[in-house]
């Protein structure tokens, strides 16, 4: 949900300068999502390293970051028609997604949402994590915007891409599901005090 959530939650902690941070934090996680990440949904999966590098370098997600760079770094601005289209197809993608989890959750039953094992990632996902990334950001020494930004997207809820990626590689899409439910609804409650302790 770093990219989803996490974007709107920077922008408003850290304006636009937390937008970039943002999409910068993120720029690993992307590549290994769609590169290695996704062969731990599939079972004895080989591994083209040719492939691999093509897929992460062509990414739409990381082809953006890159025209955004440089438009940055050349000040170019994009006509206006552009920009807003990006803007409003951007604005689908939360919804998009939360429909496709919403799809599957309803094979799910609710009660079911709140066990033993989605407890324990909720708690290392939305406590333990962060609390490294603070600890660690602290020791570096990091400046406020830096330090913020690595706690936040690190203690954001479970990605919804986790939820499609099993469904669509026919794994446990049920349980991924839940896990993102749980760490969303649990987020409500960590967020703020995370964004209270790097705001």
């Amino acid at each position: 949900m770093s990219g989803f959530l996490g974007n709107p939650i920077a922008e408003g902690i850290y304006n636009e300068i937390g937008v970039l941070y943002t999409s910068i934090f993120l720029i690993p996680m992307r590549i290994i999502m769609w590169s290695v990440g996704t062969t731990y949904f599939v079972t004895n999966a080989e591994i083209d390293k040719k492939k691999v590098l093509k897929n992460v370098l062509t990414h739409p997600c990381l082809v953006a970051i890159y025209l955004g760079i440089f438009c940055m770094l050349t000040q170019i601005h994009l006509p206006k028609v552009i920009t807003e289209t990006v803007r409003y197809i951007g604005n689908c993608n939360s919804a998009l997604t939360m429909f496709t989890v919403g799809t599957i959750l309803a094979d799910v039953k609710l009660s079911t949402i709140f066990n033993r094992d989605t407890t324990l990632f909720s708690i290392l996902r939305l406590a333990i994590l962060p609390a490294l990334a603070f600890g660690l950001g602290s020791i570096l020494q990091l400046d406020s915007t830096s330090l913020g930004i690595s706690v936040l997207m690190t203690g954001m809820p479970a990605g919804a891409t986790a939820a499609i990626f099993a469904a669509r590689y026919n794994s446990d899409a049920p349980f991924a599901t839940k896990c993102v439910v749980m760490t969303t609804l649990v987020s409500m409650l960590t967020l703020p005090v995370w964004c209270y302790l790097v705001g």
